[in-house]
């Protein structure tokens, strides 16, 4: 039997991100699955327990529990969408494609927590169009009356008779 000696063997070292506590962090965390970050208010719960398989079940739990919380997590969400519009009201350095990519960020979130694009849309369409410079807004707006004529209009198929 061949043994393959230690020092032979090189894994490459991995850095996970870890989990600071904050629970805008939560979704991405949990997404991965990452390390606590030592002294957060994670790493606490987590230290709470006895080392041991048993307790795995549990500290995950505790864990959901305290940060896991769907409807807070949908606040946060919301509450990142409307600070993303009212940083953008105060400087318009940001990009287009910049603010697009954050707003796209909290969208997904609020996706993967169940809200449906049905339900956000009444309240954060208004938001974004107001974080939007004036020229674009009014690109959007003609664009979007544009695309509703198109809608509404009948085809020439469901209107023509066949003879």
């Amino acid at each position: 039997m061949s043994t393959v000696p230690n020092n032979l063997l090189h894994y490459p070292k991995i850095n996970l991100p870890t989990f600071d506590g904050n629970i805008k962090n939560w979704l991405c965390f949990w997404g991965q699955f990452q390390a606590m970050e030592k002294g957060s208010s994670a790493d606490e719960l987590i230290k709470s327990f006895p080392p041991g398989s048993e307790n795995y079940e549990k500290i995950v739990k505790q864990l959901q529990l305290r940060y896991g919380r769907e409807e807070l997590l949908v606040e946060v969400c919301i509450r990142d969408l409307l600070s993303i519009v009212l940083l953008k009201k105060k400087s318009q350095k940001t990009s287009l494609r910049k603010l697009y990519d954050q707003l796209e960020t909290k969208l997904r979130a609020l996706e993967s927590l169940g809200v449906t694009k049905d339900k956000y849309a009444a309240m954060v369409y208004p938001l974004v169009e107001s974080a939007l410079p004036d020229e674009t807004l009014k690109a959007w707006e003609q664009f979007r009356t544009a695309h509703r004529r198109v809608k509404e209009e009948p085809s020439e198929e469901s209107t023509s008779c066949s003879s």
